[in-house]
């Protein structure tokens, strides 16, 4: 068969071929018999720089993984993690449903430790999961946030409710206590 290119002559560049993301692409002739495959070889630093672009807030992180569960790239990027196997293929299955529906997990990081909420979502045509995760606190922070500044206002109406209703109870009284004095000089 047809060959292009040679393998890298220095090892570092030979150990990011071998890390690449590989992407394959089968081209038929109208036949339908098989003309070619194409494919490409995707650096894990490139897709990290990719996924920098994905704008979640701070503590962002974004993992390509196989369905076996090997990391294929992460922002941010970490040489150490890349094609180690973060978690295994029959866990993988249960973040991402058959149907096509995003699954999010509140659960520690596999890759940091960090408490994080992540959404796990199929590739289209492929093997591939990208999971997209952000700090739980600051993912729930904005909702603590809205809670903290909404319990003050019902702490407030609780209150003021409660003192018109003591002083509508001390009105009645006095207003109780006039009929009875009125009745009785009557």
């Amino acid at each position: 068969g047809r060959r292009a290119g040679s393998p890298p002559p220095d090892a570092s560049a030979r150990r990011r071929l071998e890390l690449a993301c590989h992407l394959l692409r089968a081209v038929h002739d109208p036949d339908g018999r098989l003309r070619w495959v194409v494919m490409i070889a995707l650096d894990p630093r490139y897709l990290a720089y990719l996924f920098s672009s994905v704008d979640i807030g701070p503590g962002k992180q974004v993992a390509l993984l196989d369905r076996d569960g090997a990391l294929l790239s992460l922002y941010p990027f970490r040489d150490d993690l890349i094609g180690r196997t973060v978690i295994g293929g029959d866990q993988l299955d249960h973040l991402v449903p058959a149907d096509g529906r995003r699954l999010f997990v509140s659960a520690p990081s596999l890759l940091d430790g960090e408490e994080r909420i992540s959404a796990f979502q199929a590739l289209p045509r492929g093997r591939l999961v990208l999971q997209v995760a952000m700090l739980r606190h600051d993912a729930l922070g904005r909702f603590y946030l809205d809670l903290a500044a909404w319990s003050a206002v019902l702490l407030a109406v609780i209150v003021l409710a409660v003192f018109s209703a003591h002083r509508q109870i001390a009105q009645t009284r006095q207003l109780a206590a006039q009929t009875v004095e009125n009745q009785e000089w009557i």
